[in-house]
């Protein structure tokens, strides 16, 4: 017996080795499969589907984004989405590897970042009902302090506007 490269071989039964193996190369992702995939490693990280999702950024960040929308970026259906931002945030990974794929996905140990969601989302559980203005002030005041801490200054100025806010004690 003759393989293609004209050397002869023996049956197969009897330990015969190719010498070249055929191997097909991985396919090389387009930019908007690339996204999806991440896009839909970040979902499957914070354990949310996109109708989740979709609830989270519509709610809580106040978004006007279709469910459509966010089945189109997991799909690979488009580059990148204006809600990338928000995205990140929700499923707790980088927002430069979401849009990039440069980077890591999540902190040192996701540790950091699981505990700031927890954070959000039991806030959003203590805010009265109906009460979306007070939500979005307080994941825009979380986001501040995670993102890009507050300083001595600024912490002392949010100090006494709070102290001003307070109403009067009963007497």
């Amino acid at each position: 017996m003759t393989n293609l490269s004209g050397s002869s071989a023996t049956d197969v039964n009897s330990g015969y080795e190719p010498e070249e193996r055929w191997v097909i190369p991985p396919k090389k992702l387009t930019p908007a499969e690339a996204f999806g995939a991440r896009v839909e490693a970040a979902l499957n990280h914070a354990k949310l589907t996109p109708t989740k999702a979709h609830k989270i950024l519509v709610n809580q960040y106040q978004l006007r984004v279709s469910l459509q929308s966010i089945y189109d970026a997991k799909n690979g259906s488009v580059t990148r989405s204006r809600i990338t931002p928000e995205l990140a945030k929700i499923t707790a990974v980088s927002q430069d590897w979401l849009l990039t794929g440069k980077g890591h996905m999540l902190d040192h140990l996701g540790r950091r970042d699981i505990k700031f969601n927890e954070l959000r989302q039991y806030a959003s559980g203590i805010i009265p009902e109906g009460r979306k203005d007070l939500k979005q002030l307080t994941h825009k005041f979380l986001d501040r302090i995670y993102y890009n801490p507050f300083t001595e200054q600024e912490a002392e100025i949010l100090s006494a506007i709070i102290d001003k806010l307070q109403p009067p004690k009963a007497e």
